[in-house]
């Protein structure tokens, strides 16, 4: 397990000399490594982090752009994300109104379609937008 955690937390904070990776990428690598990791404790460890970790940039069904600032209890697959824009005409992201979204209780209006790619959404620079979008639903929450 130690192992499993060091490689992922490794992939998030590129501390293998490449670049960090999105935590929602670096979990589906670690889902492949199973000729190197166990794969059932690989299993518990996408069950603690969910599927999306915090943190991780993704694309919701109506084209918004969101990243996971919680985990939903009920349901690791359905995060509590913030939204903070959309994919714009040109492919690269268009900004709008941050909203904070439970997307286990928006009863299907919404939903992740995949993980975002913030290279080619051109994305502002990522620790300052995901330093912001976490402080915006930490201010928004009732913690």
């Amino acid at each position: 397990m130690a192992a499993i955690c060091g490689e992922y937390v490794g992939l998030v904070t590129g501390a293998y000399g490449g670049d960090m990776r999105d935590p929602a990428n670096a979990l589906c690598h670690m889902t492949t490594l199973t000729d190197a990791y166990d794969a059932q404790i690989i299993q518990r460890l996408v069950e603690a982090v969910g599927v999306y970790p915090i943190g991780s940039f993704v694309r919701l069904r109506t084209g918004r752009l969101a990243m996971v600032v919680d985990q939903d209890g009920a349901d690791n697959a359905l995060p509590i994300v913030r939204i903070f824009g959309s994919i714009g005409v040109n492919g690269a992201m268009a900004a709008g109104r941050h909203i904070t979204l439970a997307l286990g209780h928006c009863h299907g209006e919404d939903a992740i379609a995949g993980i975002a790619d913030p290279v080619s959404l051109r994305l502002p620079s990522l620790n300052l937008l995901r330093h912001r979008l976490m402080a915006g639903a930490i201010r928004n929450s009732d913690r």
